[in-house]
């Protein structure tokens, strides 16, 4: 027996085909709704598929700067324990990655240079940008390398800081170029010894200050004797190594505190702060003259160099150029003495 009721009249039957005509209309418009949903969700899923890719291959390419980067680059959880690190970091430190992450930031550096490193953390906390900062980072070796950092704070979708990275740069040519011009600046380049405006400065300072009665400054004016006769027989390059060799047994006779400055020609000066009288000045200006008057060997050359000093006591707030008259007459005393000698001004 059949569901479908069989049209009784023409005017039923026709009623039926419009109304089967009716549904299958609907069902095409259903249809063609879901067809066009169907290219509006494909369209969607190109869309996101595009970004995706667009997103992981940036992704990509930033994985390649840091791992490609020379500057050690390390990332490190809100409690400076690091998280990861690129080579350049293994190159900077001298450590396997093993040996970088899992540690605390701070054991990559000494002492002396945590507290700016905790003051760029705080910047950070503050929403601020930290500055960038020049400090020394320590290698797995126990040596230590100049680096200049940069840190930076990591946060979440939502804003929230979940940790920070640092990027170090080693800047050791940098710091090394810089000593050398304020050596430069400061040391006579044929001697090593400071250079006469060093040598003043130092002076003029000791000269100020006020000091009750105690340890006094010394000071020894030393001349080479005959240095003219050395360079006219013998040419100015071996001068320079006279020159050279008695500026060196000189400062070997001195304390590290001690100064030993070139005023200029064959002309050298002692500064020795903490003496206790003009008989230790003396005493001191006699070893550099025996140390000085040894023979200087020199490309087959046996060259006898020797001094005349004289030796004086500072007194506190005389002029420079007084007190260094008083060493300088001291000094042409001895010299007038016959040479090789010390004199007490």
């Amino acid at each position: 027996m059949s569901n479908t009721s069989e049209p009784e009249t023409l005017a039923d039957a026709v009623a039926l085909l419009a109304q089967r005509d009716s549904d299958l209309q609907r069902a095409r418009q259903q249809l063609a709704l879901a067809h066009q949903e169907l290219a509006d969700t494909n369209r969607g899923l190109i869309a996101l598929h595009t970004e995706l890719q667009a997103a992981q291959q940036a992704q990509a390419r930033l994985a390649a700067v840091v791992q490609s980067s020379d500057d050690a680059i390390v990332s490190m959880r809100g409690d400076g324990v690091i998280q990861t690190c690129n080579p350049g970091a293994e190159r900077l430190l001298g450590h396997h990655e093993d040996g970088i992450v899992g540690q605390h930031v701070q054991s990559l550096m000494p002492a002396s240079s945590r507290e700016m490193f905790e003051a760029s953390l705080r910047q950070l906390r503050r929403g601020e940008r930290a500055q960038s900062y020049d400090t020394q980072w320590c290698r797995a070796d126990g040596t230590r390398v100049d680096v200049t950092v940069n840190l930076c704070a990591l946060r979440d979708a939502g804003g929230d800081l979940i940790g920070y990275s640092a990027i170090a740069r080693d800047i050791t040519a940098q710091v090394e170029t810089q000593r050398q011009l304020q050596r430069l600046a400061q040391y006579d380049t044929l001697t090593g010894l400071v250079n006469r405006a060093g040598t003043i400065g130092r002076l003029e300072a000791a000269l100020r200050s006020s000091r009750v009665p105690g340890p006094e400054l010394g000071v020894l004016f030393c001349d080479i004797d005959h240095f003219k006769t050395v360079n006219d027989t013998w040419g100015h390059t071996v001068g320079d190594v006279v020159l050279a060799t008695v500026a060196a047994r000189i400062r070997g006779c001195v304390r590290h505190g001690d100064t030993v400055g070139r005023l200029g020609g064959d002309e050298i000066l002692v500064l020795l702060p903490g003496v206790h009288g003009l008989e230790e000045v003396a005493a001191i200006a006699e070893k550099i003259r025996g140390r000085a008057a040894e023979p200087i060997e020199h490309g087959g050359l046996t060259i006898r160099a020797t001094l005349s000093i004289g030796a004086t006591l500072a007194v506190p707030g005389e002029s420079v150029s007084t007190m260094t008259a008083r060493s300088d007459q001291a000094m042409y005393e001895a010299k007038r003495a016959g040479r090789n000698s010390v004199t007490c001004g």
